[in-house]
């Protein structure tokens, strides 16, 4: 049951509701009790994270720093349960908002049942400027019109269909690095293996810059095999390992190493297996280096930029930060430089 239902339900405005229960003096004492016996009867509670972000409303008069507010999608991945995004993002975007002496508010609106019209007249009421759009929120963000008013940036992926300032890491970069070394050294049959979901996500990336390779480097073949990640198929990709006779598997998805190492071909090397991002579970393995932190911290550097500036809405020419990736040769000692 929620504020809304609630007030539906009674025949009233949900600021009417709102203030009942509040105990404002407003509302007449007939009205507050009949409005909170009926929250009592239908099992109304109060959401805890909108309340934490009521209370704000003071508008920093006690000297506490300014807002800035992180929107994003906690999801959990099952098998393990892991988040979608990593950690690395949000701890930088909270790091970089301190040195900068700003205080971050996180949010899952999802989570939380919020609309972007209801959030975004929380945070106005609160005085908070600084929104980051966090990945995975395409639909719920929309066209974004509810946060016009508002400093943004978004950050990991490029998904949303109104165009923000966005820190991402350099997919194409990291592409072209990893079949550098691949071919560096000396193995031609790879089999490129990535979810379908993902690759749009980051606007093909990975498969534009694979493609563009193989154009400059006709010596190495590259195989792709797309996949869905709830319906991944490890004896299908094993398969086609075997028959494709495929030297090299290279991956953003940890269900692979996995897969590899059930079948006992981690341990051999055959195939080999090159991260597109590091691997956890499997540190031993060569993968590209990702700088996630460097991310985050220049999605706040964007939106603090823009209050610097009094810049609010969607830019006439968004701007595109880039972060390079690195190399790990993992425990492998057979690598050259390609």
């Amino acid at each position: 049951m929620t504020m809304a239902m609630l007030a539906e339900k009674l025949g009233v405005a949900q600021s009417t509701v709102s203030r009942a229960l509040a105990n404002h003096p407003s509302i007449s004492e007939e009205q507050r009790s009949r409005i909170q016996e009926a929250a009592t009867e239908y099992g109304y509670r109060p959401n805890p994270m909108v309340s934490a972000l009521m209370a704000g409303r003071r508008h920093r008069t006690d000297g506490s720093p300014p807002t800035i507010a992180l929107l994003h999608y906690a999801k959990q991945q099952r098998d393990p349960p892991t988040p979608i995004w990593p950690s690395q993002y949000t701890d930088a975007i909270r790091d970089r908002c301190v040195a900068l002496g700003y205080r971050l508010e996180p949010l899952d609106p999802v989570k939380e049942g919020l609309s972007a019209d209801r959030v975004s007249l929380i945070l106005r009421t609160r005085g908070v400027q600084g929104v980051i759009i966090g990945p995975g929120l395409p639909n719920w963000f929309g066209d974004g019109r509810p946060f016009a008013d508002f400093s943004l940036a978004t950050y990991g992926s490029l998904e949303l269909q109104a165009q923000l300032h966005t820190a991402l890491l350099d997919y194409y970069q990291g592409m072209t690095l990893a079949l550098t070394k691949i071919a560096g050294a000396g193995k031609k049959r790879v089999l490129f293996c990535f979810d379908e979901t993902l690759d749009r996500r980051l606007a093909h990336r990975w498969l534009a810059a694979s493609r563009i390779h193989r154009e400059l480097a006709p010596q190495l073949s590259v195989l792709e095999w797309p996949f869905i990640w709830d319906q991944f198929d490890g004896q299908a990709l094993l398969k086609t390992i075997r028959e494709e006779k495929i030297e090299v598997v290279l991956t953003h998805a940890r269900l692979l190493p996995r897969a590899l190492n059930a079948a006992g071909m981690l341990q051999h090397r055959k195939p080999w297996l090159v991260g597109l991002n590091p691997f956890q579970e499997f540190p031993e393995q060569s993968s590209i280096v990702d700088n996630r932190a460097a991310v985050g911290a220049a999605a706040v550097d964007l939106v603090v930029g823009q209050l610097h500036r009094h810049e609010r809405g969607f830019p006439e020419t968004p701007k595109l930060v880039l972060t390079e990736n690195g190399w790990n040769p993992g425990g492998a000692d057979d690598w050259t430089e390609g």
